[in-house]
């Protein structure tokens, strides 16, 4: 951008004493990314004359960090530059982010794997005195529990990630090291086998872009270092470049054709992106307080990482993907590890983990209200 702007907290009191020449105040509308808390400008003056129009492409993004402000605050931005003689100026609400709690999970869970479709979440397996071979379906908009169909093989430290309408319950852990991937349909409620993996593994994370799974690590000494693609179209395997610092127990999540591995045992501050246009790695930003066994969702292009390696952790931890920063959310309620969650309509829904394996947490972001801004 062409035009440096600052960021300052201020009072509604001095919003109102910002004074402007009457001739020439004009209003200009502005949409802003709940997700991102980027401000785009929609239409602006164009001329002493009037009206509205676009602003010059160099001004069309405007950037602020959700991050670092309590709820209620009000920020405004002044333009240091001006076009055709105007000033842009503006305000902004933040509605701060918080928790609510759901329908507890009917049979509690921990080293559960679970994944969000429609408007459910579906919550596989975990670790009972053999491991489950439950799925539990938490119905977001009914704020109530159903039972799918048992999986074919219980297991706990699954991993799993959708494709279509399918859903794909990778690895995990029962009398060993499991290679199975059990295919649930969500819309006949029912059960096929895939093609069985190369390496068998537990803790392992994965996430999916397009019609293929990328599955990270495993338990292993060293962690496995190992990435395998899955291919749900040609129900085949094949071999990623491997993960620079081998990890399990680590967290992913993908936001565009970028996936992000978080943490894990061992290198629990790290974070690997992989590009699964390029097969190619890069590090991002270290995170501020290293995890393993947390749970992680992305919204928009923000992903939220939530507790992690011991119980009473109830740490947020908000990573930016444009930016490649950190911030801090709201604490959670209780405190977990071993815990999963998926993201709906904005919201991120945490089940289960060690401290209380029935909690139904649920998370809203913060965001950014829409708002109109005096032009001088």
């Amino acid at each position: 951008m062409k035009h440096a702007f600052r960021l300052l907290l201020c009072c509604a009191a001095l919003l109102a004493s910002t004074s402007v020449a009457s001739s020439q105040i004009r209003q200009a509308k502005f949409y802003v990314d709940g997700g991102t808390g980027n401000v785009t400008i929609l239409n602006a003056p164009t001329g002493s004359g009037g009206g509205t129009g676009t602003l010059p492409s160099d001004t069309g993004l405007i950037s602020f960090g959700v991050g670092g402000l309590p709820s209620g605050s009000i920020a405004t931005f002044h333009d240091d530059g001006t076009h055709a003689g105007y000033t842009y100026a503006g305000t902004r609400q933040l509605v701060g982010d918080g928790w609510d709690s759901g329908t507890a999970v009917p049979t509690g869970e921990k080293y559960a794997t679970s994944a969000a479709l429609g408007t459910n979440i579906y919550v596989f397996g975990g670790e009972g005195a053999s491991p489950y071979n439950q799925v539990q379906i938490y119905s977001i908009t009914g704020k109530a529990w159903s039972s799918g169909a048992a999986m074919p093989a219980g297991v706990y430290a699954a991993t799993c990630a959708i494709v279509g309408a399918n859903i794909y319950v990778v690895g995990g852990a029962g009398t060993s090291q499991s290679n199975t991937v059990q295919i649930y349909s969500t819309a006949g409620n029912s059960w096929t086998a895939g093609a069985l993996m190369p390496t068998g593994v537990s803790s392992a994370t994965c996430a999916a872009v397009g019609t293929n799974i990328y599955v990270f690590g495993g338990v292993g000494t060293p962690p496995y270092s190992t990435v395998q693609i899955y291919s749900t179209t040609g129900n085949s395997w094949s071999a990623g470049a491997a993960i620079p610092t081998g990890v399990y127990a680590a967290m992913c999540a993908a936001v565009g054709t970028n996936i992000y591995v978080f943490g894990g045992y061992q290198s629990d501050t790290v974070v690997q992106i992989y590009s699964t246009t390029g097969n190619a790695w890069t590090t991002g930003a270290d995170m501020p307080i290293g995890k393993n066994s947390a749970t992680c969702a992305a919204v928009g292009t923000n992903i939220y990482v939530f507790g992690g390696s011991v119980s009473s952790e109830s740490r947020v931890q908000i990573y930016d993907t444009k930016r490649g920063s950190w911030s801090t959310g709201a604490a959670m309620p209780i405190g977990e590890y071993d815990a999963t969650s998926g993201a709906l309509n904005g919201k991120v829904y945490v089940f289960g983990g060690n401290a209380s394996e029935s909690a139904n947490q649920i998370y809203t972001p913060a965001s950014w209200t829409s708002y109109y801004s005096t032009v001088n």
